[in-house]
């Protein structure tokens, strides 16, 4: 069972650039209908309002951004770090040896807790065995319905110290969780101005669920539905748990 710590929230590190082309928004900005056309440089107002790195669509590509990639060797306090937080860095069209160089930089920092979700969780366990995993080195599946369950037993086959669930945004009853070897759960709303509403009584049954098996959860939003009313508040409480690194908590 995994201690619990209660943290701030975490700061972004987005190290790979989608880069080309002019006037076409972001992917992860365009089905939301937040970005508007710009040149490669610009970023839109939703990667901006999120503080990413350099956020560069071109609909061709994604390589590195050097420029971001160094970011953390400049950070002297330590830090939880999202990593690629509105893309994902196993994207099949990162290639290897760059998630690779990324994690090169997460393993020579080790003062950061880094937080790497994923949607793509079978080709994370196909990689998992060829990467570093330092233990602050945490590693997430993405799970929106039932229907990603597989990708919960695809993590548990990673070598990550740290496993967590990314129940965001959440779109159906998840029903009873086997969360045997997972170690945190982040959920979350849909947010955007075409948010789907999120039910409250999914999110208590994962909540309950978390603190019979004596996992961290932690709320971040109920979404674009609710979220003027009740901001982050479930049964009139934040809950912010993270698990405890080793060594105690990170004073992030």
């Amino acid at each position: 069972m995994p201690s619990i710590a209660k943290q701030r929230a975490p700061k972004i590190w987005n190290p790979i650039a989608m880069v080309g082309s002019r006037s076409s928004p972001c992917p992860e900005c365009r089905p939301s209908g937040l970005a508007t056309a710009r040149s490669a440089a610009d970023s839109c107002s939703l990667c901006m309002s999120s503080g990413l790195i350099y956020p560069r669509w071109s609909g061709r590509h994604i390589e590195l951004d050097h420029d971001a990639l160094n970011i953390p060797y400049r950070w002297p306090k330590g830090q939880r770090i999202w990593v690629n937080r509105l893309s994902d860095l196993f994207n099949r069209s990162v290639h290897s040896p760059e998630i690779k160089h990324v994690f090169a930089v997460m393993n020579e920092t080790p003062r950061h807790d880094y937080l790497v979700a994923t949607k793509n969780a079978k080709r994370l366990e196909l990689l998992s065995s060829h990467l570093m995993w330092a233990p602050h080195i945490w590693v997430g599946v993405r799970v929106e319905t039932a229907e990603d369950y597989v990708r919960i037993d695809q993590l548990r086959n990673t070598s990550a110290r740290i496993k967590f669930l990314a129940l965001e945004p959440l779109l159906g009853d998840l029903g009873d969780l086997d969360l045997t070897g997972i170690d945190w759960v982040t959920l979350g709303g849909e947010s955007g101005p075409n948010g789907r509403a999120v039910d409250p009584n999914w999110v208590r049954r994962i909540r309950d669920q978390c603190i019979e098996q004596g996992i961290p959860f932690h709320f971040s939003q109920w979404g674009r539905v609710v979220v003027s009313k009740h901001g982050r508040t479930l049964d009139g409480r934040m809950w912010d748990e993270f698990p405890v690194r080793d060594g105690g908590p990170l004073d992030a």
